[in-house]
């Protein structure tokens, strides 16, 4: 078992989550050198439970690129936490030391005595909230390093269509980064993003509206025939009026300071001179949303 240097870091409740998520169960597996075997793109470990006394690969499995870790055979999941608690038999705060040093967050932790400086307590996207606004929704992604002539052991790769092998690094999710390091800059950008997206879905519905002078409008009602909806257009009217409600209150729980109604001015402002440019470049997958969220 690897020693833990006591670095007199102090946890508060929250930590928890944010250490988990800082940090994927595939990198804890590797950081206790945990033995596995490939399973395609994935990596089968004996169950972590203590208690499951598990003798075969394949019943636990790590996934999701390397994100996730579950035990099909006993349907339990483990976080990084619980795996370097149950393998690693470390103490809870050894653990959450080991996971602060891999996410290289040792600083945010840091206190003198026992009482930490109080950081000031920031907004939460949930994965819905991200998904909404059109933002990565993991801690880590997978960042391309090189082309490799073959398979190389000590290097993390996968074979794309070409028959190149890619090498790759597990890297910390910029928004991440952000939220730790320049909480400002983020709140000021995620409202730029729910701008945006209000100024989409706000496209979309004037389309909706004049459905019959225009090609999205031909666009529309073809995927209500072939979901057999045609009467159905004013719900998706209805399902975009709450898609803004939604992205409204993201903007002003991250401090925006405008208001619906002040929104929909610029939204206007914006698109009356050049509505008939605009529309050519919008975004089709919104549709397509809305044709599942119908059809289902």
């Amino acid at each position: 078992m690897k020693g833990v240097d006591q670095m007199g870091l102090y946890f508060e409740k929250e930590d928890k989550e944010i250490l988990n998520e800082a940090v994927t169960p595939l990198q804890v597996v590797e950081y206790l050198g945990l033995p596995g075997q490939k399973i395609g793109p994935n990596i089968s470990i004996l169950c972590p439970a203590s208690d499951h006394n598990d003798h075969s690969y394949g019943n636990c499995v790590v996934y999701d690129q390397g994100r996730k870790c579950r035990c099909f055979a006993c349907q339990r999941s483990f976080t990084p936490l619980s795996i370097l608690i149950e393998v690693g038999h470390y103490s809870f705060y050894e653990a959450m030391c080991i996971l602060a040093s891999m996410a290289h967050m040792e600083d945010r932790f840091e206190s003198t005595g026992r009482v930490r400086k109080k950081r000031k307590e920031l907004p939460k996207l949930d994965n819905m909230e991200k998904k909404l606004i059109g933002i990565a929704d993991f801690p880590k992604i997978q960042m391309a390093k090189g082309v490799l002539p073959g398979r190389d052991e000590k290097k993390r790769t996968f074979r794309d269509a070409s028959g190149d092998y890619i090498w790759y690094e597990s890297v910390t999710n910029p928004w991440v980064e952000l939220a730790r390091d320049d909480p400002e800059t983020l709140n000021w950008m995620i409202q730029g993003k729910c701008e945006e997206k209000m100024t989409q879905l706000g496209l979309i519905r004037k389309n909706l509206d004049d459905s019959e002078q225009n090609e999205i409008g031909a666009f529309i009602e073809a995927v209500l025939q072939n979901c057999h909806l045609t009467n159905e257009k004013p719900r998706m009217t209805e399902y975009v009026i709450e898609l803004e409600k939604q992205l409204l209150k993201i903007y002003h729980r991250f401090g925006g300071s405008l208001s619906g109604k002040e929104m929909g001015a610029t939204f206007l402002k914006i698109i009356h001179p050049h509505y008939n440019s605009m529309k050519k470049g919008i975004r089709m997958d919104s549709f397509f949303s809305m044709n599942i969220f119908l059809c289902r």
